[in-house]
């Protein structure tokens, strides 16, 4: 089953055109009509108020404009239904309800904007014709046929029935591809593979985590050694309410003793190309694209990786088995983009303020 505009320049066996009986006339445009509408050939037409008698009326160029709005409509249906008569290669269908000796026989050009229906339209050009391979049926006709032609016990043609079965248990061979989308976040992915992210919650709960997460952005951490110090450097910042400053330094102190040395990374977007049997670990060999942002990362005698999480998890090897993909994502990342070799992995949790070594 398809529409008309969508079957445009395809061809098939037998095609049913069904509802051709409906009124494919628009509604009157006055129903919800502007008081003026602008044509580039009629002009300006407007609505005639009759205040006494409380009336609006267009006015004689209005009512052209309108009337010329209608046959445009009607010969894009003609269109439409020119694209629907030609669809078949060998059988049409046409199903609709009619009156056959009430459909007024088309004439001329003119009497073509009289009809309502598609059924109008053909049937008004054979009106006092019958085009040869032409069959017209009333619905009594075909229910009385189909009644007297069916049997349940008629032996069905094998062929046909074989070719039936291909078609309903036919299975694309490349579908699972056709699931799997080109672009993907880490986050996404890690979803995929079942990993999901343990905030304690959303509303308030999620903008604490997302207030520690831009205060370690833009926190120099080398130069912080007390709460004072924080308050300085985030005097700027939205949200800093939600920060336990006491707690922040405790965060920063750890990340300090681990980074010690290093040349620290902040925040690093990336884009890489995967292969998604890597990525995902299924079965599809194509390549994906996959991007996302880094927290931290720091180089130097020991190339680091830290990741920031607010959650409210405190089995240490659950956390590490809900992120294990989502790392080995961003160690991926890191390592493609700096040919280096990552020596340490850790999670950091946020709400607990102790760091995890994976």
């Amino acid at each position: 089953m398809t529409t008309i505009h969508a079957s445009k320049g395809l061809e098939y066996p037998i095609v049913i055109l069904a509802g051709a009986g409906k009124d494919i006339t628009k509604k009157d445009m006055r129903g919800n009509v502007s008081k003026f509408k602008i044509n580039n050939e009629f002009g300006l037409g407007c609505l005639n108020l009759d205040f006494e008698k409380d009336l609006k009326l267009p006015n004689l160029v209005m009512l052209a404009i309108e009337q010329q709005t209608k046959r445009k409509e009607m010969v894009d249906e003609i269109m439409l239904l020119y694209v629907a008569l030609t669809r078949a290669k060998n059988n049409l269908f046409i199903v609709g309800e009619a009156e056959f000796n009430e459909v007024q026989k088309i004439v001329d050009s003119e009497s073509v904007f009289e009809a309502k229906s598609y059924l109008d339209l053909i049937l008004g050009a054979i009106k006092d014709s019958k085009p040869d391979g032409l069959k017209i049926n009333n619905i009594s006709e075909v229910q009385s046929y189909a009644v007297e032609n069916f049997s349940l016990t008629s032996k069905p043609n094998e062929k046909y029935v074989n070719e039936i079965k291909d078609y309903l248990n036919y299975a694309y061979k490349y579908e699972p591809s056709t699931k799997l989308r080109f672009k993907n976040s880490v986050t996404s992915l890690n979803l995929q593979q079942k990993e999901k992210q343990t905030f304690i919650g959303g509303g308030e709960n999620l903008e604490i985590g997302n207030a520690y997460h831009k205060a370690l952005e833009l926190l120099e951490f080398e130069k912080i050694t007390c709460v004072e110090d924080i308050r300085d450097q985030l005097k700027e910042m939205d949200n800093i309410h939600l920060i336990d400053m006491a707690h922040l330094l405790k965060i920063i102190n750890i990340l300090k003793s681990i980074t010690k040395n290093q040349k620290v990374f902040k925040e690093r977007q990336f884009t890489m190309k995967l292969n998604a049997k890597e990525a995902l670990s299924n079965s599809i060999d194509e390549d994906i694209m996959i991007q996302g942002v880094i927290d931290l990362f720091s180089i130097g005698e020991r190339n680091i990786l830290i990741d920031y999480k607010y959650t409210n998890e405190t089995n240490e090897n659950k956390l590490i088995n809900n992120y294990k993909n989502q790392l080995y994502l961003y160690k991926k990342a890191i390592e493609n983009a700096y040919a280096i070799n990552l020596n340490e992995i850790y999670l950091l949790s946020l709400k607990q303020g102790n760091i995890i070594k994976v």
